[in-house]
């Protein structure tokens, strides 16, 4: 138990704004205490267990954020001016219905702050003095919404800060619970255990606000209790002293939503891991079913982890002797490769393929159906005595347990690579490299003909008749499908399948965060369950499914971006039931096939008729499809103004994308961090700051057939840059394009809005490439080409020798003719060429730069004056001929 508070069980406070005060007093002796541990006499049941679920809230007007420009570092967190605390109060039993709840509002005084402690006792007495023939018990469950706000309200939060620990940036109390000790003036002290939850962790991921919870929950929402548009943080003041009662009917509903929602979690969690507790996240919920279901399959109880139990005796300093304690490690056999496997598991796949608008057509938002949960039913039981290296790819199956570091080639015909390469930038997906990944995308990239060079690798064989995860996943699924779509019972087995493979992964990649009580940055522990074996496999199998969908869609078929478990493209379904053919799919259909009874992969879930992207997670629409309400939206990080619906989030994000300009920054809201609150003694608040607007392409594919379009959105008309793009050819060039962007915006920002934009970088790009005589120089680009064309005049290349057998020129006449065409060149030029030749000193072609006018006057020579001049002698091999003139080079993309 942590820090003790302490409070009178007399507590009076204001409740209403006019200045009336309420007292109560809490009879110690309705307050039931069982002593921990206590077990019921040998043959009686135990007692059931009960609670009193507390909800609260806490309203309060933030200082005023500053006004854009007004500075371009952080905004210091001020004080929040609290307005007001509300509870709502209900008790459960065991096996029960629960109890009638009670709601209440306190009111600090003017500039003043309410106690836990004595806020606690006002809300247990109200509860008491409304139900007189009921008792209360000593444990409590509080519970709020985003509690690092609404904790942090009250006077004495520095008292107890350090008991709570902080789960997914919020306060919980976890090994230990904080206490209350209800004093009397006449009567016995009584403890009271508090246990402090937060629902945001205990709500489906998409439906975490409170509104959204009210819905599921079939509550009034915040807006209906209001009657009318929430008021803004700013009015709230102003609400209290004009309308009162509505006011209060808003205000005391959010925590009415708490307690409502922890009510009815705490009963599934009864049913589903047999304790009667409040779990501290949802997931946690997931997982105990996982390792309740190996315990009867008759598991042992490490055996699917590939762990055993050892007893480890260190010396421990506070009692200055050697203490033995039991802990759980692999076995030698996975602990020798379980960094190189951990090296194997990566995120989602998440590319933009297009930048700017795209055409307008029909474009179709694809999901694959319960993606990661149907990679986990696939796992079976490894034999992890026997893992062993890997020796040959050519026997690797998609749904091994193969993990493999091997150097890659794909064709050039391949649009989308499968195979992943870290960056310090997130994963891309070059055309060659070396990559660290798993039996799935393996079996893809030979699928895709891609030559493979094994560098190291290792498998462990599997019992296909022991699956692990399979029951828990029909489960999860048999349930939802039960429920009505949206309804909490339906989002709740929704969520409790999907959030618990984040149990397999949790701690594997070092990540370090605030740990309250220490006051220390520690790293996130693993799960009970994590096995980096099976999060690598699960990722691994899904971007390969993913993957070898794209590569199968007709050439004709354009496809936008691809997030996660989800693309967006103008396939039909015609094209994506041919697209569903491959090796993957099929055992990806067969898994929904035992799942679920059918094999339907994929899931339409918008269709819209125009997006518009700029980079990875980042896109929006410019025309939705058959309802105005059918679009396609990912901010990128921006984060639009909150009291704005997804239209208006919309309509914000395309117009800053296409009026944006090349210093234009934007003000940016940021929660401060814990640690801030905590060291710097400041309540929860917001930090501002000016950045730079970062709207520009991420550079993880090659930009190609680039030009102007001319849009509309929602009746104006708008000119805008678009291009393509294809496969990055290596994880060097990649970090070479982001080197060279960061350095052509640094001092001069500069953005991509136009084709003239993309040409004067590409030119930037080739000179950079280049870096040789004139490489900088102001026209370097015609400097150099006029050499390249002297040398080959004077060496017979670049066809040049059947050009001279028709005809013969002077050195004059060729540097006239060269000028003339817009090549400045003088008869000096193509002597020093001819010396050159002379004395050995061979000219290297390709290095003028593939500048468009470069290309422009080499087409023109050759259409008006040497027909049979070889232009590819000029171009540089790994740097295609980007044009938006039909008339000129190819589109094959800035490689």
């Amino acid at each position: 138990m942590g820090n003790g508070l302490e409070t009178n069980t007399t507590v009076t406070f204001r409740i209403t704004p006019e200045g009336a005060r309420h007292s109560v007093v809490v009879a110690t002796e309705r307050i039931t205490e069982r002593e921990q541990g206590t077990r019921p006499r040998r043959g009686l049941p135990p007692p059931p267990k009960q609670y009193l679920l507390i909800g609260f809230d806490a309203e309060y007007v933030p200082p005023a954020p500053p006004h854009s420009g007004d500075d371009t570092g952080p905004s210091e967190p001020l004080s929040n001016d609290i307005l007001s605390y509300q509870f709502s109060v209900r008790k459960v039993v065991e096996g029960e219905e629960p109890g009638s709840p009670i709601v209440g509002i306190v009111l600090p005084d003017d500039g003043g702050r309410v106690a836990l402690a004595p806020f606690l006792a006002f809300a247990i007495g109200t509860w008491l003095e409304r139900f007189p023939g009921e008792t209360a018990p000593s444990t409590i469950y509080l519970v709020g919404h985003f509690t690092r706000e609404s904790i942090s309200a009250f006077a004495d939060f520095r008292d107890f800060q350090r008991s709570l620990s902080i789960i997914h940036n919020t306060f919980v109390t976890l090994n230990r619970t904080l206490a209350i000790k209800l004093t009397p003036l006449d009567a016995r002290q009584v403890s009271l255990t508090i246990n402090l939850r937060d629902v945001r962790l205990l709500a489906p991921e998409d439906h975490s606000t409170l509104d959204q919870i009210a819905h599921i929950l079939d509550l009034p929402r915040a807006e209906a209790t209001y009657r009318g548009p929430l008021p803004s943080h700013s009015h709230l003041k102003d609400l209290i002293a004009q309308d009162w009662p509505r006011y209060q009917a808003w205000a005391v509903q959010n925590a009415n939503i708490c307690a409502a929602y922890a009510e009815r979690l705490l009963t599934r969690s009864s049913t589903l891991a047999g304790k009667f507790t409040l779990p501290v996240t949802l997931t946690s919920i997931g997982q105990q079913m996982v390792l309740d279901r190996w315990k009867t399959a008759r598991f042992q109880p490490l055996e699917p982890l590939g762990k055993e139990e050892i007893q480890e005796t260190r010396f421990d300093r506070r009692s200055a002797r050697f203490v033995t304690k039991k802990t759980n490690v692999y076995i030698d056999r996975v602990h020798w490769e379980v960094d190189f496997v951990t090296d194997s598991y990566h995120g989602g796949r998440n590319e933009q393929f297009m930048f700017g608008p795209a055409p307008e057509g029909e474009w179709r938002d694809f999901d694959l159906a319960s993606a990661y949960t149907t990679a986990m039913s696939l796992i079976c039981l490894p034999q992890w005595h026997d893992l062993q290296p890997l020796t040959n790819l050519e026997d690797v199956k998609p749904t091994d347990l193969a993990f493999a570091c091997v150097a890659f080639e794909f064709p050039e015909t391949v649009r989308f690579p499968s195979l992943p390469v870290r960056t310090e930038n997130g994963l891309i997906f070059p055309r060659k490299g070396r990559s660290v990944c798993s039996a799935p995308e393996i079996a893809l990239a030979r699928e895709l003909q891609a030559e493979l060079t094994l560098i190291k690798g290792v498998t462990v064989p599997v019992d296909l008749e022991k699956p692990l995860f399979k029951g828990f996943i029909t489960d999860c699924l048999e349930h939802r499908n039960a429920f009505e779509k949206g309804s909490l019972d339906n989002l709740f087995w929704k969520e409790l399948g999907n959030s618990t493979y984040g149990k397999l992964a949790q701690g594997l990649r070092k990540k370090r965060v605030y740990d309250s009580r220490s006051n220390k940055m520690e790293f996130i522990p693993e799960a009970k369950i994590t096995q980096p074996f099976y999060a690598s496999f699960i990722t691994s199998y899904t971007r390969a499914v993913i993957g070898e969908i794209l590569n199968r869609l007709p050439q004709e078929v354009a496809v936008f971006s691809v997030t996660t478990d989800g693309f967006l493209c103008t396939a039909s379904l015609e094209d994506m039931s041919m697209a569903l053919s491959g090796p993957l799919a099929g055992s990806f259909m067969q898994a929904r096939r035992d799942l679920v009874g059918n094999d339907d992969a994929l899931e339409v879930k918008h269709i819209i008729r125009q997006p518009i992207g700029w980079r990875t997670r980042g896109s929006a629409t410019l025309k939705p499809g058959h309802e105005p309400e059918d679009i396609v939206l990912q901010k990128g990080g921006i984060k639009a103004p909150e009291r704005y619906g997804k239209l208006e989030q919309n309509r914000y994000m395309v117009d800053l994308f296409l009026n944006r300009t090349a210093d234009q920054t934007i003000t940016q809201s940021t929660n401060i961090t814990i640690r801030q609150m905590i060291a710097e003694n400041v309540d929860f608040g917001m930090e501002y700051s000016e950045r730079r607007l970062a709207m520009e392409f991420d550079w993880k594919r090659v930009p190609t057939n680039h030009r102007d379009e001319t849009i509309e959105f929602e009746g104006t008309p708008f000119n805008h840059l678009a291009f393509d793009s294809i496969p990055l050819q290596s994880k060097e060039q990649f970090e070479e394009l982001r080197s060279l962007w960061a350095a052509y915006t640094k001092n001069d920002p500069k953005i991509l809005k136009t084709e003239a934009d993309c040409s004067r970088f590409m030119d930037y790009v080739d000179a950079k490439r280049n870096n040789g005589r004139y490489a900088f120089t102001e026209d370097g680009d015609l400097k150099r080409i006029k050499l390249e064309l002297c040398a080959a005049l004077v060496r017979r290349d670049g066809s040049f020798a059947e050009i001279r057998t028709r005809s013969t020129y002077t050195h004059k006449e060729f540097a006239r003719i060269l000028t003339n065409f817009g090549i400045p060149c003088k008869d000096s030029d193509v002597e020093n060429a001819a010396r050159n030749k002379k004395k050995g000193r061979l000219m290297a072609y390709g290095q003028s730069g593939d500048s468009e006018r470069v290309k422009g006057v080499l087409i023109k020579l050759k259409n008006e004056c040497f027909p049979d001049l070889d232009i590819a002698l000029f171009l540089k091999g790994d740097i295609g001929n980007i044009s938006h003139n039909e008339n000129t080079a190819s589109d094959n993309g800035m490689v």
